[in-house]
């Protein structure tokens, strides 16, 4: 594995069986128009602060939303 490889990996734990499928989804139009649509709602400032704001409250009440984990890890 090259060194852009090793390092864009790092930290991430992924089985071969889920990467082997992530190269196949990667591979059809449909998944990769979705990926980019929420990479970009992800990265939509308005999309942070209305998850940053509501995050205590979503906790409170035990509504853990993973895809806040997402974005805490990657801001």
């Amino acid at each position: 594995m090259d060194r852009y490889k090793k390092e864009f990996m790092s930290g991430v734990d992924v089985s071969k069986r889920e990467l082997k499928e992530l190269k196949e989804a990667f591979k059809q139009d449909k998944f990769k128009e979705l990926f980019k649509e929420y990479v970009d709602e992800v990265n939509d400032p308005k999309t942070k602060l209305y998850t940053r704001k509501n995050y205590y409250n979503w906790r409170k009440n035990g509504e853990w939303n993973l895809l806040f984990c997402a974005q805490r890890r990657a801001t």
